[in-house]
């Protein structure tokens, strides 16, 4: 599942990611939800966001998905950006049954959710994260941008991987490692932080972009360099995403 951000479209998302041609090429179902008034509810209490039940509505989905498409309910993936990306870890917080990995782009944690209990059970999460996000702060602090109001507070994303590596009881230091820059005109580099080691083989791995915006790794741009910083060619965050969700 690909949820999409604030304000944004379940209908524009396969043009962002590209999931489309990965599933068709290794054989997966990729869906699409639509949050009401194209917001998602995950757990920051924005607004009165919380009047809709999405995770029931991610309930049902599953469900629907599982029994009309025999949808392999032991490998069911969420992931997605910024809103979309903070609501993809509450569903795993809140369906932890029914998830088996999840992965948030452009969006580390929210500080309401971080001050509550781990996951249930081990989870595999992957951050792929912005040092210079204009609107989602990499070290944490409030969601900033000149036409927002209160939008929450964040913990910075050390804290968000700590927070899911203490669920998994993984090793508390990670491994890290420095990615080719393989783009030398996107004004970006990758450095992977890997918080291995945990129950059931979970994994906690954070890709900090330096020079990184609020922006998805790999696509095409559809908002301004002005507004969201820059995008990264380095990587693409799709074939990323699914190859952390084949690992578990």
């Amino acid at each position: 599942m690909v949820f999409h951000g604030g304000l944004g479209l379940a209908s524009r998302m396969d043009q962002m990611t590209g999931f489309n041609s990965i599933a068709d090429r290794d054989g997966f179902i990729v869906v699409y939800p639509q949050g009401i008034d194209r917001h998602w509810y995950d757990g920051r209490n924005v607004e009165g966001q919380n009047r809709f039940d999405d995770v029931d509505f991610v309930k049902n989905i599953i469900d629907h998905m599982e029994r009309k498409y025999r949808a392999d309910s032991q490998h069911i993936y969420a992931c997605g950006i910024s809103n979309g990306g903070f609501f993809a870890q509450y569903v795993a917080l809140q369906l932890p049954t029914k998830i088996a990995a999840v992965a948030s782009v452009a969006a580390t944690l929210p500080a309401l959710i971080a001050s509550g209990r781990p996951s249930l059970k081990p989870m595999s999460v992957l951050y792929i994260l912005g040092l210079n996000d204009p609107l989602v702060p990499f070290k944490g602090g409030p969601i900033h941008y000149k036409h927002f109001k209160d939008r929450g507070m964040l913990i910075s994303a050390s804290q968000a991987a700590v927070f899911w590596q203490t669920g998994n009881r993984g090793s508390k230091v990670p491994t890290s490692i420095d990615l080719p820059d393989t783009d030398p005109t996107d004004n970006c580099r990758v450095k992977v932080a890997t918080f291995g080691g945990g129950l059931r083989g979970s994994e906690v791995v954070v890709y900090g972009i330096e020079g990184g915006g609020h922006t998805w790794p790999g696509s095409i741009p559809t908002l301004s360099k002005g507004m969201v910083g820059e995008t990264c060619r380095d990587i693409s965050a799709s074939e990323v995403i699914w190859d952390f969700f084949k690992r578990h």
